[in-house]
């Protein structure tokens, strides 16, 4: 049976408990402010759950609520216990920040590296290029426009760095899923979702400079003069203008002495083919 009304329920300044009947309290604090509590048993236990705050929610509101919250106990469930679930879950995903999952990451990748330079590089890129911008951010929350507002002060200046910033990101974001710190897709992915944001960076293409070639008379001797296996290796292929490769392949049966005569097979050419 109800017992409160609408016009007690605006009226009560008075600190305490007021029933309205049937498990349904209004609690009124000590600044007088005013919320609704819901009071059942679940396996023998009593347990207590706030239904809102008056007036946001208002007297008959809160009825609609409690009623609703018998039935779900009736049905052998605990409403309050999987509302508390679901906060320890929201909780959960919102700690799991990008650079506690980089370093998360990094603990468990070092130990592939031998390099302890590229160990430190791997993070501290992150760490310079990456962090400032989402380094705060639940990685649940990262999509494609956080990243590239990672990459696109570096995109055309840095193309190697940034790059390897995106990949780098990229394997956070992975690890975050496997882990059910995100769902979706992977905002750091390049196929289907980054390369119609990014611009195309082109190839980059360093050559080695070459010898000069009024220089070769003088390099030649100074090789010449040299033991190692590795010299008298360059010298055949500056007379053989052959690739380094297969140079350092070369076998003893594909020369022949009387013919002067070197035969390399189509399984060492890269245009697979005899030469």
């Amino acid at each position: 049976m109800n017992v409160l009304t609408e016009l007690e329920v605006k009226s009560l300044t008075t600190p305490g408990r007021y029933s309205d009947g049937n498990s349904l309290y209004l609690k009124v604090s000590e600044s007088n402010r005013k919320s609704w509590l819901c009071r059942y048993r679940v396996e023998g236990k009593q347990r207590e759950a706030g239904l809102g705050s008056y007036p946001f929610v208002s007297l008959k509101e809160a009825r609609k609520k409690k009623d609703a919250f018998k039935v779900e106990v009736a049905n052998g469930n605990d409403p309050l216990a999987e509302r508390e679930a679901e906060k320890a879950e929201r909780d959960r995903l919102q700690s799991m920040t990008f650079a506690k999952a980089a370093y998360a990451v990094h603990a468990v990748k070092q130990q592939e590296w031998k390099n302890g330079k590229h160990q430190d590089q791997w993070i501290n890129t992150l760490g310079t290029y990456a962090f400032p911008d989402i380094g705060n951010m639940p990685v649940g929350a990262i999509e494609p426009q956080h990243v590239t507002a990672c990459l696109n002060p570096i995109w055309m200046t840095k193309k190697e760095t940034a790059r390897r910033v995106m990949q780098r990101i990229n394997v956070i974001m992975r690890w975050a899923k496997a882990m059910k710190y995100r769902a979706g897709d992977n905002p750091a992915a390049w196929e289907g979702n980054l390369e119609f944001i990014l611009p195309k960076q082109g190839h980059e293409v360093s050559h080695y400079p070459a010898l000069a070639f009024e220089d070769l008379p003088s390099f030649w001797t100074a090789l010449s003069s040299m033991q190692p296996v590795s010299a008298d290796a360059l010298r055949f292929l500056i007379l053989t203008a052959a690739r380094s490769g297969e140079v350092r392949g070369a076998t003893w049966d594909e020369i022949d002495f009387e013919k002067a005569l070197w035969s390399l097979p189509a399984a060492r050419m890269k245009n697979a083919k005899p030469h």
